[in-house]
Protein backbone atom coordinates (compact mmCIF):
# COMPACT_ATOMS: atom_id res chain seq x y z
CA UNK A 1 0.00 0.00 0.00
CA UNK A 2 1.24 3.31 -0.77
CA UNK A 3 1.88 5.94 1.33
CA UNK A 4 0.16 9.29 2.00
CA UNK A 5 0.03 11.31 -1.42
CA UNK A 6 0.61 15.14 -0.82
CA UNK A 7 0.98 18.33 -3.24
CA UNK A 8 1.99 20.53 -1.14
CA UNK A 9 4.31 21.51 1.26
CA UNK A 10 3.37 19.88 4.90
CA UNK A 11 3.83 23.08 6.89
CA UNK A 12 0.61 24.54 8.23
CA UNK A 13 1.54 28.33 9.47
CA UNK A 14 -1.24 30.69 11.67
CA UNK A 15 -4.37 30.92 9.81
CA UNK A 16 -3.12 28.26 7.20
CA UNK A 17 -5.27 25.56 5.15
CA UNK A 18 -3.54 23.20 3.71
CA UNK A 19 -5.03 21.64 0.62
CA UNK A 20 -3.96 18.03 0.31
CA UNK A 21 -4.79 15.76 -2.26
CA UNK A 22 -5.89 13.00 -1.14
CA UNK A 23 -4.99 10.64 2.29
CA UNK A 24 -4.62 6.99 0.95
CA UNK A 25 -5.52 4.68 3.86
CA UNK A 26 -2.35 2.06 4.66
CA UNK A 27 -5.25 -0.42 4.67
CA UNK A 28 -8.60 -0.48 3.04
CA UNK A 29 -11.62 -1.66 4.42
CA UNK A 30 -12.47 -5.43 2.96
CA UNK A 31 -11.25 -8.89 4.01
CA UNK A 32 -7.54 -9.81 4.48
CA UNK A 33 -5.96 -13.45 4.86
CA UNK A 34 -2.63 -13.85 6.38
CA UNK A 35 -0.59 -17.00 6.29
CA UNK A 36 2.28 -17.55 8.24
CA UNK A 37 4.44 -20.94 7.39
CA UNK A 38 7.85 -22.34 9.12
CA UNK A 39 10.08 -24.92 7.94
CA UNK A 40 12.01 -26.79 10.48
CA UNK A 41 14.78 -29.53 9.22
CA UNK A 42 18.26 -30.96 10.77
CA UNK A 43 21.10 -32.82 8.94
CA UNK A 44 22.47 -34.02 12.13
CA UNK A 45 22.50 -37.81 13.52
CA UNK A 46 18.81 -38.03 12.45
CA UNK A 47 17.53 -35.78 9.52
CA UNK A 48 14.55 -34.74 9.14
CA UNK A 49 12.58 -31.94 7.28
CA UNK A 50 8.88 -30.53 8.75
CA UNK A 51 6.64 -27.74 7.36
CA UNK A 52 3.80 -25.97 9.65
CA UNK A 53 1.95 -22.83 8.89
CA UNK A 54 -1.06 -21.02 9.96
CA UNK A 55 -3.67 -18.46 8.53
CA UNK A 56 -5.90 -16.15 10.05
CA UNK A 57 -8.27 -13.97 8.57
CA UNK A 58 -9.25 -10.59 9.54
CA UNK A 59 -11.79 -7.42 8.05
CA UNK A 60 -10.94 -4.15 8.01
CA UNK A 61 -14.28 -2.21 8.85
CA UNK A 62 -14.88 0.74 7.34
CA UNK A 63 -18.23 2.80 6.89
CA UNK A 64 -19.74 1.04 3.77
CA UNK A 65 -23.57 1.38 3.51
CA UNK A 66 -24.13 3.74 6.54
CA UNK A 67 -22.95 6.89 7.91
CA UNK A 68 -22.11 7.31 11.71
CA UNK A 69 -23.53 10.94 12.39
CA UNK A 70 -19.94 12.02 14.09
CA UNK A 71 -17.97 11.08 11.10
CA UNK A 72 -20.01 14.51 9.45
CA UNK A 73 -18.46 17.90 10.50
CA UNK A 74 -20.36 20.01 8.25
CA UNK A 75 -23.04 19.76 5.28
CA UNK A 76 -23.12 23.00 3.00
CA UNK A 77 -25.09 24.95 1.60
CA UNK A 78 -26.84 24.04 5.72
CA UNK A 79 -30.11 21.87 6.09
CA UNK A 80 -33.13 23.12 5.57
CA UNK A 81 -31.94 26.33 4.95
CA UNK A 82 -32.91 28.48 2.54
CA UNK A 83 -30.59 31.18 0.43
CA UNK A 84 -28.69 32.12 -2.99
CA UNK A 85 -26.90 29.29 -3.37
CA UNK A 86 -27.39 28.76 -7.08
CA UNK A 87 -23.72 29.41 -7.68
CA UNK A 88 -22.31 27.29 -4.94
CA UNK A 89 -21.17 23.45 -5.23
CA UNK A 90 -22.81 21.89 -2.59
CA UNK A 91 -20.42 20.00 -0.52
CA UNK A 92 -19.69 18.10 2.89
CA UNK A 93 -16.83 17.97 5.02
CA UNK A 94 -15.63 14.29 7.29
CA UNK A 95 -13.96 14.29 10.32
CA UNK A 96 -12.27 10.73 9.02
CA UNK A 97 -9.25 12.51 6.67
CA UNK A 98 -9.09 8.79 4.60
CA UNK A 99 -12.54 8.00 4.21
CA UNK A 100 -13.07 8.78 0.53
CA UNK A 101 -10.31 6.67 -0.64
CA UNK A 102 -10.79 3.63 2.05
CA UNK A 103 -12.74 1.79 -0.89
CA UNK A 104 -12.92 1.96 -4.56
CA UNK A 105 -15.53 2.30 -7.42
CA UNK A 106 -13.69 -0.34 -9.42
CA UNK A 107 -12.22 -0.81 -12.90
CA UNK A 108 -12.54 2.00 -14.82
CA UNK A 109 -16.11 2.66 -17.85
CA UNK A 110 -14.82 2.10 -21.75
CA UNK A 111 -13.59 4.59 -23.63
CA UNK A 112 -12.19 6.29 -19.96
CA UNK A 113 -9.34 8.28 -20.65
CA UNK A 114 -7.26 10.67 -18.17
CA UNK A 115 -4.65 12.74 -20.19
CA UNK A 116 -4.61 14.81 -17.41
CA UNK A 117 -3.98 12.92 -14.10
CA UNK A 118 -0.85 11.39 -13.10
CA UNK A 119 -2.27 7.52 -13.20
CA UNK A 120 0.45 6.06 -11.35
CA UNK A 121 -0.43 8.18 -8.19
CA UNK A 122 -3.96 8.52 -8.85
CA UNK A 123 -6.52 7.71 -6.29
CA UNK A 124 -10.19 7.50 -7.03
CA UNK A 125 -12.95 7.91 -4.62
CA UNK A 126 -15.53 5.79 -4.34
CA UNK A 127 -17.79 8.45 -2.42
CA UNK A 128 -20.04 10.89 -4.65
CA UNK A 129 -22.57 13.60 -3.79
CA UNK A 130 -25.48 14.01 -6.14
CA UNK A 131 -27.52 17.36 -6.10
CA UNK A 132 -31.07 16.35 -6.91
CA UNK A 133 -33.80 19.31 -7.75
CA UNK A 134 -37.88 19.34 -8.25
CA UNK A 135 -37.82 18.81 -11.87
CA UNK A 136 -35.75 15.92 -11.83
CA UNK A 137 -37.61 14.74 -10.50
CA UNK A 138 -35.45 14.29 -7.03
CA UNK A 139 -35.78 10.08 -5.87
CA UNK A 140 -36.88 9.49 -2.45
CA UNK A 141 -34.68 8.30 0.18
CA UNK A 142 -35.84 4.95 1.17
CA UNK A 143 -35.03 2.84 3.98
CA UNK A 144 -34.13 -1.21 3.92
CA UNK A 145 -31.77 -3.75 4.04
CA UNK A 146 -28.50 -4.33 2.46
CA UNK A 147 -30.80 -7.25 1.04
CA UNK A 148 -32.24 -4.79 -0.87
CA UNK A 149 -29.16 -3.77 -3.22
CA UNK A 150 -28.51 -7.57 -3.70
CA UNK A 151 -30.10 -9.27 -7.16
CA UNK A 152 -32.47 -10.70 -5.02
CA UNK A 153 -34.40 -7.48 -3.70
CA UNK A 154 -33.67 -5.74 -6.78
CA UNK A 155 -36.79 -4.66 -8.92
CA UNK A 156 -36.92 -5.71 -12.28
CA UNK A 157 -34.38 -3.96 -15.18
CA UNK A 158 -32.37 -2.35 -11.75
CA UNK A 159 -28.96 -2.41 -11.11
CA UNK A 160 -26.80 -1.72 -8.00
CA UNK A 161 -23.59 -3.17 -7.00
CA UNK A 162 -22.04 -6.10 -8.68
CA UNK A 163 -20.74 -9.17 -6.76
CA UNK A 164 -22.11 -7.59 -3.95
CA UNK A 165 -23.42 -10.95 -2.47
CA UNK A 166 -19.87 -12.43 -2.58
CA UNK A 167 -18.22 -9.28 -1.04
CA UNK A 168 -20.35 -8.97 2.41
CA UNK A 169 -17.89 -7.97 4.98
CA UNK A 170 -18.10 -8.98 8.40
CA UNK A 171 -21.24 -8.21 10.53
CA UNK A 172 -23.09 -7.02 7.54
CA UNK A 173 -24.72 -9.85 7.39
CA UNK A 174 -25.72 -12.82 10.06
CA UNK A 175 -27.44 -15.77 10.77
CA UNK A 176 -30.73 -15.55 13.59
CA UNK A 177 -32.67 -19.19 13.80
CA UNK A 178 -31.56 -20.06 10.35
CA UNK A 179 -32.58 -17.11 8.57
CA UNK A 180 -30.35 -14.13 6.84
CA UNK A 181 -30.20 -10.76 8.80
CA UNK A 182 -29.12 -7.69 6.66
CA UNK A 183 -28.18 -4.67 8.44
CA UNK A 184 -30.45 -1.66 7.92
CA UNK A 185 -29.00 1.34 4.90
CA UNK A 186 -31.32 4.30 3.07
CA UNK A 187 -31.01 4.08 -0.87
CA UNK A 188 -32.27 6.01 -3.90
CA UNK A 189 -33.47 4.47 -7.49
CA UNK A 190 -31.97 6.65 -10.30
CA UNK A 191 -33.22 6.53 -13.23
CA UNK A 192 -31.24 5.42 -15.74
CA UNK A 193 -30.83 9.09 -18.50
CA UNK A 194 -30.66 10.76 -15.10
CA UNK A 195 -27.95 9.17 -13.02
CA UNK A 196 -25.96 9.42 -16.71
CA UNK A 197 -26.75 13.48 -16.66
CA UNK A 198 -26.02 14.36 -13.44
CA UNK A 199 -23.36 11.05 -11.58
CA UNK A 200 -19.53 12.83 -12.01
CA UNK A 201 -17.92 10.90 -14.43
CA UNK A 202 -14.85 8.76 -13.47
CA UNK A 203 -12.61 11.24 -14.40
CA UNK A 204 -14.73 13.91 -12.72
CA UNK A 205 -14.43 11.68 -9.02
CA UNK A 206 -10.68 12.33 -8.98
CA UNK A 207 -11.37 16.16 -8.82
CA UNK A 208 -14.27 16.16 -6.60
CA UNK A 209 -12.34 14.90 -2.98
CA UNK A 210 -9.72 16.20 -1.56
CA UNK A 211 -8.31 16.41 2.47
CA UNK A 212 -7.69 19.96 4.05
CA UNK A 213 -5.29 20.65 7.21
CA UNK A 214 -6.52 23.58 9.17
CA UNK A 215 -3.96 25.38 11.46
CA UNK A 216 -4.74 24.18 15.10
CA UNK A 217 -5.81 27.34 16.56
CA UNK A 218 -8.25 27.60 13.39
CA UNK A 219 -9.64 24.37 13.94
CA UNK A 220 -10.06 24.86 18.03
CA UNK A 221 -12.22 28.28 17.57
CA UNK A 222 -14.03 26.04 15.02
CA UNK A 223 -14.33 23.15 17.30
CA UNK A 224 -15.78 25.59 20.29
CA UNK A 225 -18.12 27.31 18.52
CA UNK A 226 -19.62 23.64 17.33
CA UNK A 227 -19.43 22.54 20.99
CA UNK A 228 -16.95 19.87 19.65
CA UNK A 229 -13.67 18.46 19.66
CA UNK A 230 -10.86 20.28 17.17
CA UNK A 231 -10.56 18.56 13.99
CA UNK A 232 -6.82 19.33 12.35
CA UNK A 233 -7.15 16.95 9.13
CA UNK A 234 -10.64 16.51 7.64
CA UNK A 235 -11.48 15.48 4.51
CA UNK A 236 -14.18 16.85 2.07
CA UNK A 237 -16.73 15.83 -0.84
CA UNK A 238 -17.51 18.27 -3.48
CA UNK A 239 -20.98 18.19 -5.76
CA UNK A 240 -20.50 18.47 -9.62
CA UNK A 241 -24.16 20.80 -9.99
CA UNK A 242 -24.96 23.46 -9.00
CA UNK A 243 -28.44 23.72 -7.41
CA UNK A 244 -31.60 24.77 -9.79
CA UNK A 245 -32.48 28.68 -8.73
CA UNK A 246 -36.32 28.92 -6.77
CA UNK A 247 -36.27 24.50 -6.29
CA UNK A 248 -35.31 22.44 -3.38
CA UNK A 249 -32.18 20.99 -3.71
CA UNK A 250 -31.81 17.11 -2.22
CA UNK A 251 -28.07 16.35 -1.82
CA UNK A 252 -27.28 12.77 -1.29
CA UNK A 253 -24.23 11.24 -0.34
CA UNK A 254 -23.57 8.02 -2.55
CA UNK A 255 -21.39 5.12 -2.36
CA UNK A 256 -20.03 4.25 -5.95
CA UNK A 257 -17.95 0.84 -4.35
CA UNK A 258 -17.53 -0.80 -7.41
CA UNK A 259 -19.76 0.99 -10.19
CA UNK A 260 -16.98 2.52 -12.28
CA UNK A 261 -18.02 0.17 -15.24
CA UNK A 262 -21.37 2.11 -15.07
CA UNK A 263 -20.13 6.15 -14.38
CA UNK A 264 -20.25 8.46 -17.15
CA UNK A 265 -18.91 8.46 -20.37
CA UNK A 266 -20.91 5.14 -20.28
CA UNK A 267 -25.13 5.76 -20.85
CA UNK A 268 -27.62 3.90 -19.22
CA UNK A 269 -30.53 3.42 -20.96
CA UNK A 270 -34.39 4.59 -20.25
CA UNK A 271 -35.21 1.43 -19.32
CA UNK A 272 -32.72 1.18 -16.50
CA UNK A 273 -32.67 1.73 -12.69
CA UNK A 274 -29.64 2.42 -10.69
CA UNK A 275 -30.23 1.43 -7.07
CA UNK A 276 -27.25 3.46 -5.05
CA UNK A 277 -27.03 3.19 -1.07
CA UNK A 278 -27.30 6.40 0.56
CA UNK A 279 -24.65 7.37 3.61
CA UNK A 280 -26.10 11.04 4.03
CA UNK A 281 -28.72 13.42 3.17
CA UNK A 282 -29.93 16.18 3.29
CA UNK A 283 -32.01 19.03 1.54
CA UNK A 284 -32.07 23.08 1.26
CA UNK A 285 -33.80 25.77 -0.98
CA UNK A 286 -32.23 27.62 -3.63
CA UNK A 287 -34.01 31.09 -3.61
CA UNK A 288 -35.02 32.90 -7.26
CA UNK A 289 -33.03 35.98 -7.07
CA UNK A 290 -32.55 37.70 -9.95
CA UNK A 291 -30.94 40.52 -8.77
CA UNK A 292 -27.32 40.67 -7.65
CA UNK A 293 -25.62 42.52 -5.38
CA UNK A 294 -24.32 44.44 -8.44
CA UNK A 295 -27.58 45.60 -9.25
CA UNK A 296 -28.53 46.76 -5.87
CA UNK A 297 -25.35 48.75 -5.33
CA UNK A 298 -26.58 50.31 -8.73
CA UNK A 299 -30.11 51.20 -7.94
CA UNK A 300 -28.39 53.66 -4.85
CA UNK A 301 -26.90 55.40 -7.80
CA UNK A 302 -29.88 57.89 -8.48
CA UNK A 303 -29.48 61.55 -9.60
CA UNK A 304 -29.25 63.40 -7.14
CA UNK A 305 -27.53 61.07 -4.98
CA UNK A 306 -29.67 60.76 -2.02
CA UNK A 307 -30.17 58.35 1.21
CA UNK A 308 -33.49 59.41 2.04
CA UNK A 309 -37.15 57.65 -0.19
CA UNK A 310 -38.02 59.91 -2.42
CA UNK A 311 -41.41 62.13 -1.63
CA UNK A 312 -44.22 61.75 -3.86
CA UNK A 313 -46.15 65.38 -5.18
CA UNK A 314 -49.35 63.94 -3.25
CA UNK A 315 -47.93 64.24 0.14
CA UNK A 316 -49.16 67.06 1.58
CA UNK A 317 -48.48 66.80 5.56
CA UNK A 318 -45.28 68.90 6.42
CA UNK A 319 -44.19 66.52 9.09
CA UNK A 320 -43.81 62.85 6.50
CA UNK A 321 -42.28 65.24 3.82
CA UNK A 322 -39.67 66.66 6.35
CA UNK A 323 -39.75 63.10 7.71
CA UNK A 324 -38.76 61.26 4.48
CA UNK A 325 -36.02 64.11 3.83
CA UNK A 326 -34.35 62.79 6.94
CA UNK A 327 -34.11 59.38 6.22
CA UNK A 328 -37.60 57.65 7.43
CA UNK A 329 -40.02 55.43 6.07
CA UNK A 330 -43.15 54.37 7.10
CA UNK A 331 -43.56 50.64 7.97
CA UNK A 332 -46.44 48.70 9.37
CA UNK A 333 -45.69 48.02 13.13
CA UNK A 334 -47.54 45.26 15.14
CA UNK A 335 -46.99 46.09 19.24
CA UNK A 336 -46.21 43.84 22.22
CA UNK A 337 -50.32 44.08 23.22
CA UNK A 338 -51.49 42.63 19.60
CA UNK A 339 -51.97 46.45 18.12
CA UNK A 340 -51.72 47.36 14.75
CA UNK A 341 -50.14 50.98 13.48
CA UNK A 342 -47.33 52.64 11.46
CA UNK A 343 -44.06 53.44 12.55
CA UNK A 344 -41.05 55.75 11.97
CA UNK A 345 -37.72 53.59 10.97
CA UNK A 346 -34.16 54.30 9.83
CA UNK A 347 -30.99 52.76 9.14
CA UNK A 348 -27.91 53.69 10.21
CA UNK A 349 -26.96 55.66 7.08
CA UNK A 350 -28.28 59.23 7.11
CA UNK A 351 -27.98 62.30 4.11
CA UNK A 352 -27.02 64.78 7.20
CA UNK A 353 -24.92 64.62 10.20
CA UNK A 354 -26.74 63.31 13.30
CA UNK A 355 -25.54 64.31 16.64
CA UNK A 356 -25.88 61.57 19.63
CA UNK A 357 -27.91 61.79 22.30
CA UNK A 358 -28.88 58.93 23.55
CA UNK A 359 -26.40 57.61 26.75
CA UNK A 360 -26.46 53.90 27.12
CA UNK A 361 -27.21 51.27 29.02
CA UNK A 362 -30.51 50.44 27.85
CA UNK A 363 -32.44 47.40 29.75
CA UNK A 364 -34.93 46.75 26.89
CA UNK A 365 -35.44 47.22 23.13
CA UNK A 366 -38.60 49.05 24.31
CA UNK A 367 -36.30 52.03 26.27
CA UNK A 368 -34.82 52.92 22.93
CA UNK A 369 -38.79 53.94 21.37
CA UNK A 370 -39.10 57.03 20.93
CA UNK A 371 -42.85 58.77 20.44
CA UNK A 372 -43.57 61.92 18.60
CA UNK A 373 -46.98 63.17 20.63
CA UNK A 374 -47.64 65.95 17.52
CA UNK A 375 -47.94 63.18 14.84
CA UNK A 376 -48.98 60.09 17.21
CA UNK A 377 -45.99 58.05 15.77
CA UNK A 378 -43.17 55.99 16.76
CA UNK A 379 -39.99 55.91 15.83
CA UNK A 380 -38.19 52.60 16.10
CA UNK A 381 -35.03 53.20 14.56
CA UNK A 382 -32.67 52.28 17.97
CA UNK A 383 -35.10 49.89 19.14
CA UNK A 384 -34.70 47.90 16.30
CA UNK A 385 -30.66 48.35 16.15
CA UNK A 386 -31.22 47.07 20.12
CA UNK A 387 -32.33 44.16 19.40
CA UNK A 388 -30.79 43.43 16.22
CA UNK A 389 -27.75 43.53 18.07
CA UNK A 390 -28.82 41.36 21.11
CA UNK A 391 -29.83 38.84 18.48
CA UNK A 392 -26.63 39.09 16.29
CA UNK A 393 -25.09 38.51 19.92
CA UNK A 394 -26.90 35.99 21.22
CA UNK A 395 -26.02 34.12 18.13
CA UNK A 396 -22.42 34.00 19.07
CA UNK A 397 -21.99 31.05 21.51
CA UNK A 398 -19.07 32.57 23.32
CA UNK A 399 -20.40 35.48 24.14
CA UNK A 400 -23.65 34.16 25.27
CA UNK A 401 -21.27 31.68 27.68
CA UNK A 402 -18.98 34.55 28.62
CA UNK A 403 -22.51 36.84 28.64
CA UNK A 404 -24.31 33.31 31.03
CA UNK A 405 -21.14 33.06 33.04
CA UNK A 406 -21.23 36.84 34.29
CA UNK A 407 -24.77 36.62 34.91
CA UNK A 408 -24.34 33.82 37.67
CA UNK A 409 -21.37 35.45 38.82
CA UNK A 410 -23.24 38.47 39.99
CA UNK A 411 -26.38 36.73 41.20
CA UNK A 412 -24.12 34.72 43.52
CA UNK A 413 -21.92 37.74 44.37
CA UNK A 414 -25.21 39.78 45.61
CA UNK A 415 -26.30 36.40 47.41
CA UNK A 416 -22.67 36.25 49.19
CA UNK A 417 -23.10 39.98 49.89
CA UNK A 418 -26.43 39.81 51.47
CA UNK A 419 -25.61 36.79 53.66
CA UNK A 420 -22.49 38.52 55.02
CA UNK A 421 -24.89 42.00 56.09
CA UNK A 422 -27.42 39.58 57.75
CA UNK A 423 -24.40 38.02 59.45
CA UNK A 424 -22.82 41.41 60.51
CA UNK A 425 -26.12 42.60 61.94
CA UNK A 426 -26.99 38.82 63.83
CA UNK A 427 -23.51 39.59 65.14
CA UNK A 428 -23.62 43.35 66.33
CA UNK A 429 -20.29 44.31 63.84
CA UNK A 430 -19.66 46.53 61.22
CA UNK A 431 -19.60 45.07 57.98
CA UNK A 432 -16.12 46.32 57.18
CA UNK A 433 -14.80 44.48 60.19
CA UNK A 434 -16.60 40.98 59.31
CA UNK A 435 -15.96 41.16 55.87
CA UNK A 436 -11.74 41.04 57.21
CA UNK A 437 -10.37 37.35 57.50
CA UNK A 438 -9.89 37.64 61.80
CA UNK A 439 -9.93 34.43 64.28
CA UNK A 440 -11.69 36.72 66.67
CA UNK A 441 -14.55 37.64 64.28
CA UNK A 442 -14.91 33.98 63.62
CA UNK A 443 -15.08 32.99 67.49
CA UNK A 444 -17.69 35.90 67.74
CA UNK A 445 -19.94 34.35 65.22
CA UNK A 446 -20.06 31.15 66.43
CA UNK A 447 -20.84 32.21 70.00
CA UNK A 448 -23.75 34.73 68.99
CA UNK A 449 -24.84 32.97 65.81
CA UNK A 450 -24.21 29.11 65.38
CA UNK A 451 -23.94 27.80 69.16
CA UNK A 452 -27.62 30.00 70.29
CA UNK A 453 -28.62 28.24 66.85
CA UNK A 454 -27.34 24.84 67.38
CA UNK A 455 -28.72 25.37 70.96
CA UNK A 456 -32.37 25.95 69.69
CA UNK A 457 -32.51 23.36 67.92
CA UNK A 458 -31.50 20.64 70.47
CA UNK A 459 -34.09 22.29 72.66
CA UNK A 460 -36.92 21.35 70.41
CA UNK A 461 -35.68 17.98 69.67
CA UNK A 462 -35.73 17.18 73.44
CA UNK A 463 -39.33 18.06 73.44
CA UNK A 464 -41.98 15.03 73.18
Amino acid sequence: MNNNTVRFADTTAANDIIFVEHYQPQWQSGDYTVTATQNVGSTDCQSFSDSFSATLTFSVLGPRFSLPPDRIHTQFPPPGDNGEYSNVLPHLVLTDRTLPWQRSPGDAPSGFQTPSIPTDTAVYPWLALLVFDQSDPAPTVAAGTIADLLPAGLPSGTVSYPDLEDSLEYGECTSQNGSAVYLPCQYIDVPGPLFSAITPSYCDLYWLAHARKVEPKRAALKATKRGRAAQTELSVVVANRLPTPGSTALCCLVSLEGLGPLLPPAAQNADTTVRLAVLSSWSFGCADNSETFGDYFAALNQDPATLQRPCPDTVQSIDVQQALAMGYTAFNHLTRQGGSTVSWYRGPLLPYWNQPVLAPPFGAADALMRYDPQTGMFDTSYAAAWQLGQLLALADKNFATTLYNWKIGQQQGAVADLETRILAEQVGSDLATLTTPDASIAEQVIKTVIKPLLTNLLEKAARP
